[in-house]
């Protein structure tokens, strides 16, 4: 029986490496296409066409940029990871990126061919593979996420999603729907600040109606997930019905009722506050608030903002048909230094107006008009958070013997510490570029590091 000759694609900077793979790729009758670097790679899979990509030498941050533009490209093309480093393993979990194998194996040629044979033997009688967003981010919050919402798959509670304009909370909506056994099953998005006010109630009105012939919002979105976009601009006065629909709706029954709904809803603003100021219906709140993600800011998790810039920029290239490129580290160093009050979309429309406009020079001008670490400014907001102010009784109990110095010097070292620590993490523990935000000589900084044993 004639063996199939499959077209492989193998990405491996090691030239000794590179030799070997494609040594076994020909012994086993396919045909080898050999790339040294990931970008000339992603520029030539479309024209290639290939069954499968191999490679063996790529970091965490290498292989998670490829898989992320892998599936920007939707080419659906496997990939088989030839590492024992356990962190791309984790990787590859955490995200259910489905078509990524890694092997934990030597370059065995016995063990290699049985793993590639059962890749392209299950891809090609396997269905394409539907898009998913990609949730891009290594921070503790983002990777705690995933872990989360991997677990929610066959989950029929309600999720809000939380936090400032432009921080992907609609991304996130899609992500939990399309990695959930509801993917296949429609995926109703409702703009509620944009809705007549009486859209509810009419809604109501037709699942009141048994032989009502226009069916309501409820039976569109049956099996599948209705998205409430930006409910905590909702008017006051709907929420009743909304909440009425729901609950005679049965959505939230543990028995099966009418409807098998997930809902999902989204804010940018506090709903607890809302409701405890009255302005948000109590009863609505708790209905929604059963599984809740925070989304922090990009200025909180600046660690993500290289892979976020790599992910933009591959996407744009993609869309504009130019050469994959990276950008330089001069404009990483000033995006890390920016506040970003638009979070990623202006991260998003920045890197934009950099590959499809070539505003890089204008746009760089305008970042090191901003440049600032901000991470201190914010700090400065709640500065007795910051030094730890809240046990100060402790220090006063004494009234006749109290040392301002002594006290001073307590509170100034944990505010010290404090902001040493969050401009090591922010950077991913580079310390020159740490010892920059802070304003601080290198050597500075590595006494501190010594000092307040941050090692």
């Amino acid at each position: 029986m004639t063996q199939t000759q499959h077209k492989i694609v193998i990405l491996e900077t090691d030239q000794e490496r590179r030799d070997a793979l494609k040594s076994m790729v020909s012994e086993w009758g396919h045909k080898p296409f050999i790339f040294e670097k990931a970008s000339r790679c992603l520029d030539n899979l479309e024209p290639l066409a290939p069954d499968l990509v191999i490679s063996c030498s790529l970091s965490v941050d290498r292989a998670s940029r490829f898989i992320h533009t892998l599936q920007l490209t939707g080419c659906g093309v496997p990939v088989v990871i030839i590492s024992d480093d356990q962190a791309i393993q984790e990787f590859i979990e955490t995200n259910g990126f489905g078509g990524v194998s890694v092997l934990n194996v030597a370059l065995d040629p016995i063990e290699i061919q049985t793993a590639i044979n059962q890749v392209l033997e299950e891809n090609a009688c396997g269905e394409s593979q539907q898009y998913c967003p990609l949730i891009v981010g290594k921070s503790q919050e983002i990777v705690k996420t995933k872990k989360m919402i991997s677990e929610l798959d066959n989950i029929k509670e309600t999720v809000l999603i939380l936090g400032e304009p432009g921080v992907g909370k609609e991304l996130m909506a899609r992500f939990i729907h399309l990695k959930s056994k509801r993917q296949g099953d429609p995926f109703v998005k409702l703009n509620v600040p944009q809705l007549p006010a009486d859209f509810f109630e009419k809604q109501l009105l037709l699942l009141e109606d048994p032989h009502a012939e226009e069916k309501g919002v409820f039976n569109a979105a049956n099996h599948g997930t209705l998205f409430l976009e930006e409910i905590g601009r909702m008017l006051v006065e709907p929420q009743a019905a909304l909440l009425k629909m729901i609950d005679e709706a049965g959505i939230f029954q543990t028995v099966a009722g009418e409807f098998d709904i997930r809902i999902i809803a989204t804010s940018s603003q506090d709903l607890k506050a809302l409701a405890d100021a009255g302005q948000f219906h109590k009863g609505l709140f708790y209905r929604l608030n059963v599984i809740r993600f925070d989304i922090p800011p990009v200025r909180s998790r600046l660690e993500d903002i290289p892979a976020l810039a790599d992910f933009f920029t591959d996407k744009f290239c993609i869309e504009s048909g130019r050469s994959h490129f990276q950008l330089s580290d001069n404009m990483k160093d000033l995006f890390a230094c920016y506040h970003w009050p638009g979070n990623i979309q202006e991260l998003e429309d920045l890197i934009k107006r950099i590959v499809v406009h070539g505003a890089e020079d204008h746009i760089a001008k305008k970042l090191r008009a901003h440049k600032t670490y901000f991470g201190i400014n914010d700090y400065s907001k709640d500065i007795h958070s910051l030094a730890g102010l809240s046990d100060i009784k402790k220090h006063l109990k004494n009234l006749d013997n109290i040392s301002l110095k002594k006290i001073g010097n307590i509170f100034l070292g944990r505010a010290e510490k404090k902001l040493v620590k969050k401009a090591l993490e922010s950077t991913n523990w580079n310390r020159k570029k740490a010892a920059k935000m802070l304003d601080i000589s290198y050597k500075s900084l590595l006494n501190k590091i010594k000092e307040y044993k941050l090692n």
